[in-house]
């Protein structure tokens, strides 16, 4: 009996530990910003330099795929087979944090390629390998154009 009550203590205690370890911290001029899982298949972005904080559509922790100036670049995971990832950014201002749109890109492997400004990320198109989509931030919105499979991914072009 001692030995199942102590499994079952063990499996209610496992998932608040597995949570309490996936943990983001990124340094950016304006302050500090720390990504965390919440229980609820979230993510919570919080800094001390501004009140509030901002959820992220995410099943599994976020993994930090490029920083630029005062914002992050994050490739998130909605949880489901049809689109195993997306990408955000997430900027921190004077004021408070703020999320761009979403790609909905739902393609793996994108590719991170510098510009003059933000970096630009480059993805294979999931149901048509044919075509390449660039998603561009300007620190505000995200805009996105399908670009020639054949053109490399290089930055500073229109």
């Amino acid at each position: 009996m001692r030995i199942f009550s102590s499994l079952v203590l063990v499996s209610l205690i496992t998932p608040q530990l597995a949570f309490a370890q996936e943990r983001l911290l990124v340094d950016l001029p304006l302050g500090q910003v720390s990504i965390a899982m919440d229980k609820d298949f979230a993510a919570i972005a919080k800094s001390p330099s501004v009140r509030g904080t901002v959820l992220i559509d995410t099943a599994y922790a976020p993994k930090l795929k490029a920083t630029h100036k005062n914002s992050i670049l994050l490739e998130v995971s909605p949880g489901g087979n049809a689109c195993p990832v997306d990408y955000v950014w997430l900027t921190l201002s004077e004021s408070d944090l703020k999320l761009s749109d979403y790609t909905n890109s739902c393609s793996e492997g994108a590719q991170v390629v510098e510009t003059d400004g933000y970096p630009r990320l480059v993805v294979d198109d999931i149901n048509d390998p044919q075509n390449r989509y660039s998603y561009d931030f300007d620190g505000t919105a995200l805009s996105s154009r399908q670009i020639d499979p054949e053109t490399p991914a290089v930055g500073n072009d229109p």
